[in-house]
């Protein structure tokens, strides 16, 4: 008996274990630990366990992030079944998964399905809290989201305000999950072709937040990012570069407060929005020196391997190659890329970006064996995980014929240009820069002799 109980203390351990590593963002290790958890659960106390549950849930969190979006949803199916036979519907574990697919099914743009899982999981959080709730209010809002993303902009609208005026009357008006309202109301509000509204009510709630918290607040940075990023997404590029270059004041008056190695990490993702707004605002060397920020207080707080630091690398990278400092945007993404292959493996979406990175800075600096190299590799890759006739696949055999033609290998570029013109004919529209640009190169060759011919 206590054996028993000893062995589902530690699979309990082993399950919190997981949780934390999720929280970093080392997802390898997150999966890993939750699937050997997940399996000592089964065994030992059943799969309609509550803890088993939980841990499941989990996993499929880890899936979903990893983008590996099928075998999250084929988890969390299972998982809500189990969670409604045995624990009913509205227990909280159940409703944890309902909101969690819900999310899932909307990134996936299953729209319906996403709002009925949304809808009743909003029903029960009500029945079970309380509309004055902070559950239900995310609830609410989540379903607003959906709502939105399927243009039914009317009811989206009118929780989006419902979900606001609970946040205020509970939380205030400067609470940071107030200014998630603000933020999705304001989103709607661009959507629908209300820009005056939208940069009036985000320049009153920066006004506000001034005015009850002063300018020395990380949220007040939090929401000005997040508003000078929504403004900019919407072609609102010259509200966007005021609010953005307001933030930028507000954060050195900030810094000279705070040390980097207790920023908090939501701080850290609203330093580094904002640099990427001044970046494409062209305000370059305030953006060098935010990205340089951040990446300086990801390392401190959340790690060399958090996705989140691997991410800065890259952004620090792009902005010294616009200034030609090439070698270090090298060094950088050299970085970014082994760290994602190190913990989010060598197919996951970003690792793929960052090795079409590194393939660029190479070539910038007329490195054109390693890059050479290193773009087969890309090409081989995106076919396995996108196919052979994704667009993305036909841009990097476009640079590889780049490559050869730019090292007198002309046979080969030639070769290289035509697979991929005869597979962009049917992949791509006939305006299509990735289609253009290998009919352009195949022509360019088309009667060009071969420096070995």
């Amino acid at each position: 008996m206590f054996a028993t109980a000893n062995q589902e203390d530690s699979l309990k351990d082993l399950s919190r274990a997981a949780e934390a590593f999720w929280e970093r963002g080392q997802l390898m290790q997150a999966e890993e630990t939750a699937r050997r958890a997940l399996d000592g659960q089964k065994q030992l106390l059943g799969d309609g366990h509550r803890e088993t549950l939980r841990t499941a849930t989990t996993l499929a969190g880890t899936l979903k992030q990893q983008d590996r979006d099928d075998e999250a949803a084929t988890m969390y199916e299972n998982i809500l079944q189990t969670a409604d036979e045995v624990l009913g519907g509205d227990d909280l574990v159940t409703l944890r998964v309902l909101n969690d697919f819900g999310l899932l099914l909307q990134k996936q743009r299953k729209y319906d399905a996403a709002r009925r899982m949304q809808e009743r999981a909003l029903r029960a959080y009500i029945a079970h809290y309380g509309e004055e709730h902070s559950s239900s209010i995310t609830s609410m809002t989540n379903l607003a989201r959906v709502m939105k993303a399927q243009r039914d902009y009317a009811e989206a609208e009118g929780l989006f305000r419902q979900g606001l005026e609970l946040r205020e009357g509970l939380l205030g008006v400067t609470h940071p999950e107030t200014m998630d309202s603000v933020r999705f109301l304001g989103e709607l509000l661009l959507e629908t072709d209300r820009g005056e509204q939208a940069e009036s009510l985000f320049r009153e709630t920066i006004d506000r937040q001034v005015a009850l918290n002063g300018r020395n607040s990380s949220d007040l940075l939090q929401c000005m990012s997040s508003f000078a990023v929504l403004m900019l997404e919407h072609g609102r590029t010259d509200a966007a570069g005021d609010i953005a270059k307001r933030a930028a004041e507000t954060r050195r008056q900030w810094k000279d407060k705070h040390a980097l190695d207790t920023v908090d990490p939501n701080t850290l993702t609203s330093l580094n929005n904002l640099a990427g707004v001044l970046q494409s605002c062209g305000h370059n060397s305030s953006a060098e020196e935010i990205h340089r920020d951040v990446l300086e207080g990801s390392l401190l707080v959340l790690g060399p391997d958090h996705p989140n630091t691997l991410s800065t690398y890259s952004n620090l990278a792009g902005v010294l190659e616009k200034r030609g400092a090439f070698a270090e945007a090298e060094d950088l993404n050299r970085q970014a890329y082994r760290g994602r292959v190190r913990v989010l493996g060598p197919e996951h979406s970003r690792t793929i970006a960052s090795m079409a990175d590194l393939v660029n800075v190479l070539a910038w600096q007329e490195k054109s064996a390693e890059a050479t190299e290193l773009n087969i590799s890309l090409v081989d890759m995106k076919r396995k995980v996108l196919g052979p006739d994704d667009p993305s696949t036909l841009w990097s055999m476009f640079t590889l014929g780049v490559l050869y033609e730019r090292q007198g290998e002309l046979r080969t570029a030639r070769d290289i240009f035509n697979t991929a013109f005869e597979a962009a004919k049917t992949a791509c529209p006939s305006d299509d820069p990735v289609r253009r640009s290998c009919e352009a190169a195949c022509y360019r060759l088309q009667h060009v002799r071969d420096t070995q011919d």
